[in-house]
């Protein structure tokens, strides 16, 4: 089933995220699923490998919040917002630390980068094991689609819940 999703709609760059470019019909039950998406990653937890599939600044993956939004003032002069962690730090250590930056950074900026690299200074990558996604809503850490859909109802009034409601899919998922 996955295989026949991939090859009409397609993924992401990193293999795992939905495909949220493609032109959809209407009436398509994929673009529901592909609405929620924003929901189902605030589910997700990162494991990070080798880095090769986990956004270095968009994802969370590190501490509470993406890197971007914990250094607002180094992302929005970062030239590739969407480089993945073993792009930035190199597969090993020291790491390589390869940030572009549109223009040289302010004392300010300087220090924030200061805080950002002995903050990932205990990080180690797994140049043999690749990145991996954790469901913390099930004890397995797997997926489930009864969890997603408890956790799902808890978003009632979110338009993505009335979209799916109106594809019948919610009572597929309750099931």
């Amino acid at each position: 089933m996955a295989s026949v999703i991939l090859s009409i709609y397609g993924s992401h760059y990193n293999g795992w995220d939905a495909n949220t470019l493609v032109r959809w019909l209407n009436r398509c039950p994929w673009k529901a699923i592909a609405q929620v998406f924003q929901e189902f990653s605030l589910f997700t937890q990162f494991v990070v490998g080798n880095g090769e599939r986990i956004r270095f600044w968009e994802d969370l993956w590190w501490g509470d919040q993406p890197l971007g939004t914990q250094y607002p003032r180094l992302f929005r002069v970062v030239l590739d917002k969407n480089i993945p962690i073993s792009s930035v730090l190199g597969p090993t250590r020291p790491f390589s630390w390869n940030l572009n930056f549109r223009r040289n950074l302010s004392d300010s900026e300087i220090e924030d980068l200061e805080g950002l690299m002995r903050s990932l200074d205990g990080l180690h990558l797994s140049p043999s094991v690749p990145d991996a996604r954790f469901w913390p809503l099930s004890s397995s850490g797997l997926f489930s689609i009864k969890s997603f859909f408890l956790a799902l109802s808890q978003f009632s009034g979110s338009p993505q819940v009335s979209l799916l409601s109106s594809f019948g899919i919610l009572k597929f998922l309750s099931k």
